[in-house]
């Protein structure tokens, strides 16, 4: 009996969100037709796919998803709102807020022709809690989201494109950004998503070509109401995307510039698909950026104008008529805004809003006239880097001030765990601010001496904090002391008191370098308030360092209380399915994919979970489904490859896998890969056939070698496992999953002795993967064999976990 999925809150009954009634019951269906599967034909459209009836009881989410596209499927119409929100944008880089010279001329055309709101501010000077507030309309606090990472939008917090795709409206989102994936939240409403920067955690896809998927989205869907949303990402700092050397502020403009060319042909190619004329078309930015205003360098750390007042330019249908408009707003308005555009009510969102419908303003120039309206804005950058209060500002008729809870606008504090504050005075602020830009300036240079140094002129209380803690980490890291930094953080964590962000650092700092980190994730988790995020990671670390039994209750504890939403549900699916606990992992997919079916990493997620429960021709279904979502996302042949492989389709696999394989990967790295994927399925002699097409050209490759060594283990004959092993000892230098193989070959023949020399060095490397198979598999099993070996090994496995620290009042130690 698998364990009971977490206990949540339930969704609200159907009609009390606004999602029509025949959606909600096509949905209720769809999950209650336990005996739906599906057909092992080819499929002719994988937008419709076929199912039919089967015993076994597999419920796979494209039945569900299919009677989604049934029930919201809109009459023809022409409408479309485009959505373009471009990072880190200065409103005194254009003309139409007062630039003598533009260095986006053609959104500075597109004002001159369009409707201007001179006064609108974002809620954050942070790009996921900005980008939060506008889709959601909510205060990014309220919903959950105060930093670009580790935070999780709550289940129940109404969303824009929710909302839109259950009124009837395609709906896809084109970012190029690493913060915002599945476990952002913002996935969800999203039918088409486009976001490889996710996976990569680099900005891989430039405007250019971000453009031009959304625009084919467009034209694919011009026959109904289409909704998109684009965020460009390389005018974020370092300002890469203008490609061109020279000060920040040039490496800036020339950023900007290149943005504004692809948007301009963004906005041609709208125009000569006829798909401009009906749209209405809004361009924003998440947040400014200081440049050096107030001594802050980039954006999070104040609430300065330059980092909260934002362009935002808006293009009617039909170009509408030119207007200037000075009633202040808020880029919380956006959501309410853009769903009144589209005529669905703002109330039907499903949940309360902080921002106000501005369509009437946009429409006609006229709207509520409310110039002493309150605006909030606010930032917990300053409490996650220095334990210093978080900013929290109304910005009222003109005039900016420290805002209080219970505030119009302004919601009480999230709990952030029992974290203290430091207690500065404005010039003290402003000189750890100095002084840290300066540290962190250093630091980036590589002049790790100088900014140690640095460091040591902080305020003594500064030293504490997380920061300080990461840059000193980073200091001894860039030294080539590593150990060093390890024992730094721990200290300081110690020292410090209950910080979950410092024992977040320590656990990060530890995974970063391939050791066990559950320990310091435990301590982040309990101290993290209601933040959820730490604790599903310190889930997926017991999870990955062998602690099954451990990792299901602590994935359910995150979940207890929480609304139902894909990130939490993505998260703890897959959590339940590496712990083996397939059936509550479809369950829990499946309402990830139905609340955000533009994910194909859900996809993907649950065609593993269909072949856990011996489904291999749903798993090829929900496979395709998810190269239909996203046909760049080479994790999708990855498991596509796995699926042929296991299936005996043997050369569909290794086309599938090389496709999976990044672009610089050439041979023979690409057939040793190919290689090592049929080793991990049991496919031993397709594995040595594929190396032995490698060593006609490469005849002393040393993962050729390994490779061949773990087929030897598999085929139970140690002699040749030695030969193949040492071989790529010699060519390939020390590694510590050799050493581990070598042992298993010892034992194999009864050395003892020996395996306990090679197991002293995978002892000695402490990474998590062997610790894992340790503790999975090896060596216990034998132990009425080998006891000297059973016993090093219980040792290891009790030892290599850093010990659990001290409280701060047995251990005053400080950094």
């Amino acid at each position: 009996m698998g364990a009971a999925p977490p206990a949540r809150r339930r969704p609200p009954p159907a009609g009390e969100s606004g999602v029509p009634e025949s959606l909600n019951r096509a949905r209720i269906a769809c999950m209650e037709s336990q005996s739906l599967c599906y057909s092992s034909r080819p499929m002719e459209n994988t937008r419709s796919p076929r199912f039919h009836r089967c015993e076994g009881g597999l419920v796979l989410f494209l039945a569900m998803f299919l009677c989604i596209i049934v029930a919201c499927a809109p009459a023809d119409s022409d409408r479309r709102m485009i959505l373009i929100t471009i990072d880190s944008m200065r409103t005194d880089r254009l003309v139409a807020y007062g630039a003598s010279t533009s260095v986006m001329p053609r959104l500075d055309q597109m004002a001159a022709g369009g409707i201007v709101l001179t006064e609108a501010w974002t809620p954050a000077p942070l790009s996921m809690p900005a980008l939060t507030g506008m889709l959601t309309g909510r205060v990014p606090s309220a919903a959950g989201v105060v930093d670009d990472e580790g935070s999780i939008l709550s289940g129940d917090t109404p969303r824009l494109a929710t909302r839109l795709l259950a009124g009837g409206w395609a709906t896809g989102m084109f970012v190029n950004a690493p913060f915002i994936d599945e476990n952002s939240g913002l996935y969800e409403g999203f039918r088409r998503v486009v976001n490889p920067a996710a996976a990569s955690q680099t900005r891989s896809l430039a405007a250019p070509a971000l453009f031009a998927e959304a625009l084919e989205f467009l034209e694919l869907h011009r026959k109904v109401p289409t909704f998109a949303w684009i965020h460009l990402h390389d005018t974020h700092y370092p300002y890469l995307g203008g490609g061109e050397p020279g000060t920040v502020e040039e490496r800036y403009d020339a950023a900007l510039a290149t943005a504004d060319g692809a948007l301009a042909d963004f906005l041609d190619g709208l125009s000569d698909h006829g798909l401009m004329t009906d749209a209405w078309i809004v361009v924003t930015a998440d947040h400014g950026e200081a440049l050096g205003d107030q001594g802050e360098r980039t954006h999070g750390q104040t609430l300065s104008p330059s980092v909260l007042h934002v362009p935002l330019v808006v293009q009617a249908p039909g170009n509408g008529k030119a207007r200037r408009l000075d009633q202040p707003v808020s880029l919380l308005d956006l959501a309410p805004t853009l769903a009144d555009l589209a005529g669905l009510a703002p109330a039907t969102m499903g949940g309360p809003l902080d921002g106000r419908s501005q369509a009437a303003l946009l429409r006609t120039g006229e709207g509520s006239e409310d110039p002493d309206r309150p605006l909030y804005s606010e930032s917990y950058i300053p409490f996650f880097s220095y334990h210093l209060p978080p900013l929290r500002q109304i910005r009222r008729g003109g005039v900016s001030r420290t805002a209080i809870a219970g505030e119009d606008g302004v919601p009480a504090a999230p709990d952030l765990g029992p974290e203290p504050y430091l207690v500065l005075d404005e010039q003290e602020r402003a000189a750890l601010m100095a002084a840290a830009s300066d540290t962190s300036a250093l630091l980036t240079a590589q002049r790790f001496g100088e900014a140690l140094t640095s460091m040591s002129r902080w305020p003594a209380a500064a030293r504490m904090t997380p920061m300080a803690g990461r840059m000193e980490a980073a200091i001894r890291r860039g030294q080539g002391r590593p150990d060093e930094a390890v024992v730094a953080l721990r200290r300081l964590a110690i020292a410090a008191g209950p910080c979950a962000d410092l024992w977040s650092s320590l656990a990060t700092l530890e995974d970063e370098l391939g050791r066990p980190s559950a320990d310091a994730w435990q301590h982040a988790a309990s101290n993290a308030g209601t933040r959820i995020d730490f604790k599903l990671k310190l889930a997926r670390h017991l999870l990955m360092e062998g602690h099954p039994d451990a990792a299901i209750p602590a994935a359910r504890a995150a979940a207890s209380g929480q609304a139902a939403s894909a990130t939490l549900d993505f998260a703890l699916g897959q959590i339940f399915l590496d712990s083996g606990q397939p059936e509550e992992a479809q369950r829990l997919l499946a309402s990830a994919a139905t609340l955000s079916p533009g994910s194909s990493a859900t996809y993907r997620t649950l065609a593993r979970a269909a072949l856990a429960t011996d489904s291999p021709e749903g798993a090829l279904i929900l496979l395709e489904e998810a190269q239909r979502i996203d046909p760049q996302d080479r994790l999708v042949e990855k498991e596509m490859g796995d699926l042929h492989a296991q299936a005996g389709r043997l050369p569909e696999a290794r086309a599938a896998w090389r496709k999976s394989l990044p672009d610089k990967v050439r041979e023979p790295g690409a057939t040793l890969t190919i290689a090592e994927q049929f080793l991990h399925l049991g496919l031993y002699d397709e594995a040595a056939l594929e190396v032995d097409n490698v060593r006609v050209s490469v005849p002393d490759d040393p993962q050729a070698y390994y490779i061949m060594g773990q087929v030897a283990l598999a085929r139970s004959d140690p002699e040749h496992a030695d030969e193949e092993l040492l071989a790529a000892l010699r060519t390939g230098g020390e590694q510590p999953a050799i050493y581990y193989g070598l042992a298993q070959s010892s034992l194999m023949k009864d050395d003892e002795a020996g395996a306990l020399a090679y197991l002293e060095k995978v002892f000695a490397a402490n990474e998590p993967a062997l610790r894992s198979a340790l503790q999975a598999q090896l060596f216990l099993t034998a132990g009425h064999e080998f006891p000297a070996v059973r016993a090093a090994v219980e040792r290891y496995l009790a030892g290599a976990a850093p010990p659990a620290a001290p409280t701060p009042a047995a251990d005053k130690a400080t950094p």
